[in-house]
Formats: C-alpha cells, sequence, structure tokens
C-alpha cells in the first residue's frame, strides 16, 4: 500500500474534525464523559481494527483517550489509516 503525500493528508483532514497530521500518522484526542465511555470506544474500535489488520495505537488518559493511526510497515499514512479513521469516527458518535 503506497504512502500518501502530505497534500493529499491534509486536503483529506479538512473535512475530518479534530484529526492532524504529526509525525507521520493520524492523531486525534477524543473527550468524553467518563472512563467507561473510553472503555467501550476502545472495545468497539478493537474488533473493526482486528478485522482490517490495522492496530492504532491509543493512549487512554480517564475521560480522554488519544487515537494514533499510521501504517508501520509503510512508514507513514496510507489508505488503511483514512479508512480506520473513519471507522474510529462512525463509532465515537454511536
Amino acid at each position: 500500500m503506497a504512502l500518501l503525500a502530505d497534500e493529499d493528508i491534509q486536503a483529506r483532514l479538512v473535512q475530518r474534525s479534530g484529526w492532524s497530521h504529526d509525525n507521520g500518522a493520524l492523531v486525534k484526542k477524543f473527550e468524553l464523559e467518563d472512563f467507561m465511555a473510553v472503555v467501550n470506544l476502545v472495545n468497539a474500535v478493537a474488533p473493526a481494527a482486528e478485522a482490517a489488520d490495522h492496530h492504532p495505537d491509543m493512549f487512554i488518559n480517564y475521560r480522554r483517550i488519544t487515537f494514533t493511526l499510521s501504517t508501520h510497515s509503510e512508514g507513514g499514512v496510507t489508505e488503511k489509516d483514512f479508512a480506520l479513521l473513519d471507522e474510529i469516527e462512525q463509532l465515537a458518535r454511536v
């Protein structure tokens, strides 16, 4: 899978609120109502990530979770990252 150009990444992020491109990865911090809501989001994202064989970094800090998406085998951002980003956004709205 090919790496996406920085210009393409930035153009796509304009349509996706709160996400940034930082050090070759897509990053967003979500703040939810409580710790269990964060755990529930992790539990919802995990099967989707496993099915896609694409696993995000997830950092939990009480009511906040930061997702970092990068295709490690390619050394940066690919289509796989945007597909998982969209899945995370959908799951976070539930």
